[in-house]
């Protein structure tokens, strides 16, 4: 017999985090996300369950799914960094930004401090549920 639980959440794969219940099967390390369903109880979105969401399960089981940051060498090839030393980096390339760009122009424009620290930090293609979405469809 399968040990399921259902648990209320929001969907984070974009603005509107419409209510879900996932269906974890397991417990522990074994346990993993089975199923996606809408919340019928939430008021914002009475259940509803959009294409991106129904595909939860694919991109968090998918076998291209990132699981550590990773960091692009000279050569452009990626080698696994830990989380520390991702946010410890990240921090530093801010800081940079704000100085150069002025702290408070960078707070003003949320849009233009991500334009200008993108191009230090480039991410490999499977690096959001969007393109692991295209990345389930291509498979």
């Amino acid at each position: 017999m399968i040990d399921r639980t259902w648990h209320k959440t929001a969907c984070n794969l974009c603005y509107v985090n419409c209510g879900i219940e996932v269906a974890v099967d397991g417990e522990g390390q074994a346990a993993r996300i089975t199923k996606i369903r809408g919340d019928a109880d939430n008021p914002k979105s009475a259940g509803y369950l959009c294409n991106k969401a129904q595909g939860i399960v694919s991109y968090v089981h998918h076998r291209d799914r990132l699981t550590t940051p990773l960091k692009r060498r000279a050569d452009g090839t990626f080698e696994a960094i830990s989380w520390e030393s991702a946010i410890s980096e990240i921090a530093a390339r801010l800081r940079q930004v704000t100085s150069h760009a002025g702290g408070a122009r960078a707070s003003r424009s949320m849009a233009a401090a991500v334009r200008a620290i993108m191009p230090a930090v480039p991410m490999p293609p499977h690096s959001c549920a969007i393109s692991a979405r295209v990345t389930c469809l291509m498979h």
